[in-house]
């Protein structure tokens, strides 16, 4: 059998030349994985946001390089892809990123972290094998905080509804790894008469929302857990100020001088050394708001104490 021609042979490398120069200067992030998970193209995009040269991820383990990656979730993802040969996607409402990239875009600088779409497409062998994967992943914060905003839920850096887990796993790992106390209140509002199936009114809400900032201070967060719950992480706040907490806002909705009228649950759920993890605390959480629900109005549950009432 003939081999190639030494011409074709150099317009070969020329071409595969061209594309590695052209992946390592567009701007998505190009991922290549192996069976293993073992990196094998790492681009400039990735390098630039990550801080992290191809030299230091080549070769390496996935997710011992990124351990806050979820394993389970991207394992679920990509063995399909490896399996059936079908691309799979992941978009910003669903999990707002993969890889923890801080935001560098000047106009969408208020965002703590760069939303991002991924894509995994299936790379066959020569032999049709489908051997590796390919993950592209795009930045698409502009238009996801333009998306946020326009459904009024955009608050600067208080995050809303679908990157709320994103918020209580940075704040879980800032403090946890500095060992400071921290607390998450999960604030259920309902209306003052107590039915809990009902939804109470924008202006309702939106007293409830002032009176929640009015105790805030300086490096808590506040955000939209759901669509009738609001969530508060307080910061260096143990299990007693987040208590304290608790019961201003209690005693809070059920003095409203005639204004729009709601009542609140809250579940208060302090960090301890029980909490592994930010969904662990956030499951911890909401059980302790479903109790503090169940008990009736103006009331809260701290984790791992008795319920308290204003």
């Amino acid at each position: 059998m003939q081999s190639e021609s030494p011409g074709k042979e150099a317009s070969g490398l020329a071409e595969f030349h061209w594309l590695m120069a052209m992946l390592q200067h567009i701007d998505v992030g190009i991922v290549v994985l192996d069976r293993d998970y073992r990196v094998c193209v790492w681009n400039g995009f990735m390098e630039n946001h990550s801080g992290l040269l191809a030299e230091r991820v080549v070769g390496a383990p996935l997710f011992d390089r990124f351990p806050d990656i979820p394993e389970g979730w991207l394992r679920n993802k990509a063995d399909t892809v490896f399996l059936l040969g079908n691309r799979a996607f992941a978009i910003w409402e669903q999990r707002p990123y993969l890889f923890r990239f801080k935001n560098y875009r000047p106009i969408t600088g208020m965002a703590p972290f760069m939303y991002q779409n991924v894509t995994i497409i299936p790379l066959e062998s020569v032999t049709g094998e489908v051997e590796h994967v390919c993950l592209i992943v795009y930045d698409v914060t502009d238009a996801a905080l333009g998306k946020l905003a326009l459904a009024g839920k955009a608050s600067s850096a208080r995050d809303p509804g679908p990157i709320w887990p994103a918020v209580v796993d940075e704040q879980f790992r800032r403090h946890a790894a500095a060992g400071r106390c921290a607390t998450l209140v999960l604030i259920r509002v309902g209306t003052e008469e107590g039915d809990r199936g009902s939804v109470v009114d924008e202006s309702a809400r939106g007293e409830a929302e002032r009176m929640i900032r009015r105790h805030l201070r300086t490096g808590d967060v506040v955000g939209v857990a759901d669509d009738a719950v609001f969530g508060v992480v307080l910061a260096d706040a143990d299990a007693a100020s987040g208590a304290f907490f608790a019961q201003c806002l209690c005693r809070g909705a059920s003095r409203r001088n005639g204004k729009a009228t709601f009542s609140v649950a809250l579940g208060v759920t302090p960090l301890t050394p029980a909490v592994t993890g930010s969904e662990s605390w956030l499951r911890k959480g909401r059980r302790a708001l479903a109790e503090a629900k169940a008990t009736g109005r103006n009331t809260y549950v701290v984790t791992g104490a008795d319920s308290h009432l204003p």
